[in-house]
């Protein structure tokens, strides 16, 4: 209940929840002329003010944000004479007329995730309210040290071991959860904060915030969202997540990958994501994949590379475990090599256990009093698949998440100078020998003129190097040959061969089972709009057939 106004209190601030506008008289209608909602029959909403009492246990001291569900206050609880005792607190209050539905669903998953994980490196869950005629809200542990967005503003960019050990917490605060069936989904540096506010130099102590939006396998998150629609914040949103997919483990390890290069270059791999189209966000983030760090000599430099471009493969199926980026993160902090990353073997996750149990309507809930996490099941998470198999020289290129499989032959890849083709010339009479010589050497002349002197970059090159050059244009030329083919309403999953030159761009392209000029002339033109990976020097060629 508000307390009562005496001349001498300032104005409330008044806000109306369809549009969040604030004003301080009691307008018969939202002042906001794109708005112009009626006011409510029960008053518009009030922000509360520094000094009053949030349901008579917890003093305010201040606003610490303002948000699209509700207001966060700074506070501390009130013990016996009204006395403040314990640490400062973060109030999350619904608005009002915001306090149900998925706004309500998404505030009660938080305090469920965080009363579940109960971890030193999340964020602590001091209490979910919610009862008749009180809005929703939730009390966490404040942390002084403002959010790591806020820290890289105010120190810049992190060295590559503070980086390291920066990663190593969110990290092992993401297994943690991974193991609990919760998959965290919007990881951003607005979402981690620090526990002090502290110098570049040192390592903050960080905690990992906000799992309003998580995926929660078997619990309340399954009803949160549509199939298909996207979750997440753009710039540090996995590829997958642009297709409307289940996020998976891998996702979070994603996430971690973009966060650390943001620490490392205060900003985004791909920038301007948030002014694109859905349509256009994911074909303008993988031409930005691999990672490249800028500006930086040396061997960390190389270590985190490895290690970042292992943790945002484009393919979640490709990427390390948060276990394995843990453990490479451990050592590049301690200034040690984080020796290769691990191929083959195990499969990066085998298994997710999955806990289920709803929030109650009404619940206040303690960490030194939580319960134990319901009974768990087994959930199958896609295995590591090998996105590329290399079969003597022949190509073959897993479909791209959320694209159907239509199995079609396997294309022979080109050899490195293919001998040109010549129609043979029967000779019938010893007459035409002259005849036959000419043509013979008319068409060795345009041979030698017209020769394919490109390199072919095979799946099979001794060289390593190679290969991996290989492997980073052969997935995304399949990403984009599926794209280029339903664009140019081709058959799907046609053999795609291209020439790059130095610089990445297509010089020629040719479909390798589907002799059809105009389709492979409009697959060439938007092909020629990409911009594929290059290592080496040289003209290359290469082929990739989609197969199941």
């Amino acid at each position: 209940m508000s307390p009562v106004m005496t001349e001498s209190e300032p104005p409330r601030t008044r806000y109306c929840s369809r549009c969040l506008t604030t004003f301080f008289a009691d307008e018969a209608r939202c002042p906001n002329l794109g708005c112009r909602y009626a006011r409510p029959a029960v008053g518009w909403g009030e922000l509360m003010e520094p000094g009053e009492l949030l349901d008579r246990t917890y003093r305010i001291h201040s606003r610490l944000a303002i948000g699209g569900a509700g207001v966060t206050y700074l506070g501390r609880e009130l013990g016996e004479g009204d006395e403040e005792t314990g640490p400062l607190l973060a109030l999350k209050v619904l608005y009002q007329q915001r306090d149900q539905g998925a706004y309500l669903h998404r505030l009660a998953t938080e305090a469920n995730v965080l009363q579940r994980l109960n971890h030193p490196q999340i964020v602590e869950c001091r209490g979910f309210v919610h009862r008749s005629g009180h809005s929703p809200y939730l009390v966490t542990r404040f942390e002084a040290g403002g959010s790591l967005l806020d820290h890289i503003r105010r120190v810049g960019t992190l060295s590559v071991e503070a980086t390291a050990a920066i990663g190593v917490q969110i990290c092992d605060a993401l297994g943690v959860a991974h193991r609990q069936g919760v998959i965290h989904r919007d990881l951003k540096p607005e979402n981690v904060l620090l526990e002090t506010i502290a110098t570049r130099d040192e390592v903050p102590r960080v905690r990992v915030a906000d799992f309003g939006i998580a995926k929660v396998f078997g619990g309340v998150g399954d009803r949160l969202t549509r199939v298909g629609a996207f979750i997440g914040t753009p710039q540090y949103a996995a590829p997958e997540q642009f297709d409307g997919m289940t996020p998976e483990p891998a996702t979070d390890v994603y996430a971690v990958g973009a966060l650390l290069y943001f620490c490392l270059t205060a900003r985004p791999v791909a920038e301007y994501m948030a002014e694109l189209d859905v349509e256009d966000q994911r074909d303008h983030l993988l031409r930005h994949l691999p990672p490249r760090l800028p500006q930086l000599d040396g061997p960390p430099k190389s270590w985190m590379e490895d290690s970042l471009a292992a943790a945002m493969a484009a393919d979640p199926g490709d990427r390390c475990a948060i276990e394995t980026l843990a453990e490479r993160l451990h050592a590049i902090a301690a200034g040690r090599d984080p020796g290769p990353i691990p191929t083959g073997g195990a499969p990066l996750y085998s298994s997710v256990t999955a806990g289920s149990g709803p929030v109650d309507d009404t619940i206040s809930v303690h960490p030194k009093a939580a319960p134990k996490a319901a009974p768990v099941e087994t959930r199958s998470v896609p295995t590591s698949v090998p996105t590329l198999d290399e079969p003597t020289a022949s190509g073959k290129l897993r479909a791209p998440a959320g694209v159907p499989l239509s199995p079609v032959p396997t294309i022979e890849r080109m050899a490195a100078n293919p001998a040109a083709r010549t129609a043979g010339v029967g000779c019938v009479a010893g007459g035409l020998l002259l005849v036959c010589l000419g043509l013979a050497l008319g068409g060795a002349l345009w041979w030698f003129t017209h020769r394919d002197t490109s390199r072919a970059l095979t799946s099979t090159d001794p060289d390593a190097a190679a290969r991996k050059e290989w492997q980073a244009i052969a997935y995304q030329l399949g990403v984009e040959g599926v794209r280029a083919e339903r664009a140019c309403r081709a058959p799907p999953y046609l053999g795609i061969e291209v020439t790059l030159d130095d610089a990445g761009a297509v010089t020629r392209t040719r479909l390798l089972n589907y002799p059809h000029a105009p389709t492979e002339d409009c697959v060439g033109e938007r092909l020629a709009q990409v911009k594929f990976p290059r290592a080496s020097t040289g003209s290359v060629r290469v082929a990739v057939t989609m197969t199941e």
